[in-house]
């Protein structure tokens, strides 16, 4: 299972028991995820340095450079990451509005 996958999913499940079974406003959850997002977004990129290169002696006074080499492998990664967050935000937004206009299914 994707993180992806297991985040919308418990996500979902958080957000709909803080609305309707504790009665808060639909704000609540999305300042607490949002919240929880930014947070962990700063932690990350306190903690996850970047690759080093060690520089030559003669360029040593331009400090350190990170390194970052394109190859096919790492193109075919970002297409199924992108099209995996694509999916899910399909499935998460337009299926409700399809179960219930073509199938006529009410939700709960």
């Amino acid at each position: 299972m994707s993180g992806s996958a297991l985040g919308i999913g418990l996500g979902t499940l958080l957000a709909s028991f803080m609305v309707w079974r504790l009665e808060l406003n639909w704000r609540v959850p999305l300042l607490f995820f949002g919240g929880a997002t930014l947070l962990l977004t700063g932690i990350m990129a306190k903690a996850i340095k970047p690759d080093q290169v060690v520089q030559p002696a003669a360029k040593a006074g331009a400090g350190p450079q990170t390194t970052f080499k394109l190859n096919a492998n790492l193109i075919k990664l970002f297409l199924v990451g992108a099209l995996s967050m694509y999916g899910f935000y399909v499935i998460v937004t337009w299926l409700p509005y399809y179960l219930q206009v073509a199938r006529e299914i009410e939700g709960g």
